[in-house]
């Protein structure tokens, strides 16, 4: 049997990226669909204290910038230089001071980036977005002030993923015979509405211990051949799919070894 758990609705998780310690960059992990707008949220961390900054993003083919909007309008002037290999330069200028006392670890939001996902190139594809923060006074122990985000997109309300098997158990017989013992794996993504698609062929897959069990390279089937030095119960073999992920379990046998055989007649005839 194949337990499904789907994320409730307005569960996504974010993705977020932090440069040169004071400036980070939020986005939602939900995968898009043409049109659909990617919003970024851009956060200054308290500690930060910067009067301006410049953010720069740059965006291949399929992605189209299509505005920035200050959080605050009477804190923050932003000018826009587009360039045109799809570069963007948000110049982030503080036109008063920030009211109040925040605490050392708070962030303040800056401004809003949205892009547009305008081509889909398969039924699953990702778009990287990136991001460079240029300081006016950037000393040399400054961490990383560049760095990359991902947007993913899809054609299908996919919700889920679904390694199958025929069996949850396998006996390694690999380390007596020799001969390699096979389970064959097909993937399926599974939509909202319960329809599923055969992803097989786009599966990325790992096995969590190959001295148990190992997985082919096109994540169709998971063997035993004979090198393996133990067994497990609830054996994990991970499987992804673009934004989706799911775990296979298998209960791995192996025999005990060296084998003891006892005959109830120690007198073989011919």
């Amino acid at each position: 049997s194949v337990n499904l758990l789907q994320v409730p609705k307005g569960m996504a998780t974010l993705s977020r990226l932090k440069l040169g310690n004071a400036i980070v960059i939020r986005t939602s992990s939900k995968p898009l669909k043409k049109t659909d707008i990617a919003t970024f949220y851009i956060l200054m961390a308290s500690s930060a204290q910067l009067t301006n900054f410049t953010l720069r993003a740059s965006v291949k083919k399929g992605v189209t910038f299509r505005t920035a909007t200050p959080s605050n309008s009477l804190l923050w002037d932003i000018t826009l230089d587009l360039g045109a290999d799809g570069a963007i330069a948000a110049i982030c200028q503080r036109k008063a001071p920030i009211p109040g006392k925040r605490l050392e670890s708070s962030l303040l939001e800056v401004l809003q980036m949205d892009f547009e996902v305008e081509e889909l190139s398969s039924p699953v594809d990702s778009q990287v977005i990136i991001w460079k923060l240029e300081l006016p006074s950037v000393p040399k122990s400054v961490a990383k002030t560049e760095g990359a985000m991902r947007i993913y997109t899809t054609q299908r309300d996919f919700v889920g993923l679904a390694p199958l098997v025929m069996d949850t158990e396998i006996l390694n017989t690999a380390v007596l015979t020799g001969k390699k013992v096979v389970m064959s794996v097909r993937t399926v993504a599974v939509e909202e509405d319960g329809l599923v698609t055969d992803v097989s062929d786009y599966t990325d897959c790992s096995s969590t211990d190959e001295d148990v069990l190992k997985v082919s390279d096109r994540c169709d089937y998971v063997f035993l051949n004979g090198k393996e030095t133990k067994g497990k119960v609830k054996m994990i073999v991970n499987f992804t799919y673009s934004y989706l992920s799911a775990q296979l379990e298998l209960n791995v046998w192996m025999p005990r070894l060296p084998l003891q055989i006892e005959l109830s007649d120690t007198e073989l005839g011919q």
